[in-house]
């Protein structure tokens, strides 16, 4: 999901009545790239972009580039944000994946809005909660009922969150 790539990528998700939130992905190097985050939802939800103040401020306040999507949710009479991380994975709570959640924390107090925050963590809910990140955000983990929440199917990948 480069920068280069986003345009196509929205038009790809349009055509299907679909609105895309995106994160691009970050050159790490000549060659490569790291995150490059993205939410695709119907259109017919009330979905919104967090404003793009709000996310400039969070990227000049940790000097980082962000490791998140994030888009707006009207649900009833409130609205919420709807998060997905980018965790690296086998790092366990570095500095790296550290910042990523005080980044999530700093949209959550900026916004004031109640969130939902789905990803692949690569972490324990039991580590998450002994780093003191679950009560930071003050949010309970949903944890699922089966070993794996990914399912890998003829070729194409689909991630499920309960």
């Amino acid at each position: 999901m480069c920068v280069d790539n986003i345009g196509t990528i929205k038009g790809k998700y349009r055509d299907n009545s679909k609105r895309c939130f995106i994160n691009p992905a970050q050159r790490s190097s000549e060659s490569g790239t790291h995150g490059g985050e993205g939410i695709a939802v119907n259109k017919f939800l009330d979905a919104k972009p967090v404003p793009k103040h709000i996310l400039a401020q969070i990227q000049e306040q940790f000097s980082e580039p962000l490791h998140f999507a994030a888009f707006q949710l009207r649900l009833g009479k409130k609205t919420a944000l709807k998060i997905n991380p980018y965790f690296g994975s086998g790092q366990g709570l570095s500095d790296d994946n550290w910042t990523i959640m005080l980044q999530t924390h700093a949209l959550q107090k900026l916004s004031g809005k109640s969130m939902i925050i789905v990803g692949d963590f690569n972490n324990t809910a039991k580590q998450l909660e002994e780093a003191g990140w679950l009560d930071l955000l003050n949010v309970q983990p949903i944890i699922p009922e089966v070993g794996t929440t990914f399912k890998c199917q003829r070729q194409s990948y689909r991630l499920y969150a309960g």
